[in-house]
């Protein structure tokens, strides 16, 4: 008897995003460890995209369909600490990027804890929600579109030198 063969297809998507930030503040509010501060910057994105689809017998029937697009948005924004104990803090901030310039609006919330050592060493323990609504304006097969909200739990070691 013939030995059947793998007759199945398989459509694959991968992406990658890279989000960097820049930013300048005042610290308007100095109390010892508690603080807070209004601060201006950048943030870059670089997204792309990459459609793949395997037809039966394992044919390549299109292996590139890619779609992506880089911009920058001018971001405004606030962030702060309040110590509550002895090197125990509540810290957040938030940012707004609805200057058009490059998505239509971004914006950016995050908040938790942090744990502070006398050394320079700090631990956060957050939770962040990014989100942005970009459209490159384009009306051909290079239109892009990305409207996404991404949120989630943020652990973060830093040191203070």
């Amino acid at each position: 008897m013939p030995k059947a063969q793998n007759v199945a297809a398989e459509l694959r998507l991968t992406f990658h995003e890279y989000v960097v930030e820049g930013r300048a503040g005042y610290r308007f509010i100095t109390k010892e460890t508690t603080w807070l501060e209004v601060y201006g910057g950048i943030r870059f994105w670089d997204v792309q995209q990459n459609l793949s689809l395997t037809g039966p017998l394992g044919i390549v029937i299109n292996s590139q369909a890619t779609a992506g697009d880089t911009w920058i948005d001018p971001i405004i924004g606030l962030r702060g600490r309040y110590e509550f104990a002895n090197g125990w803090g509540v810290v957040g901030q938030g940012d707004f990027g609805v200057f058009g310039v490059g998505s239509d609006l971004s914006w950016r919330l995050q908040g938790g804890i942090q744990r502070s050592f006398q050394n320079g060493l700090s631990l956060d323990l957050q939770y962040k929600a990014l989100q942005a609504d970009f459209d490159n304006g384009n009306t051909d097969a290079s239109r892009f579109v990305w409207i996404v909200l991404q949120h989630g739990p943020l652990a973060r070691i830093s040191y203070r030198f």
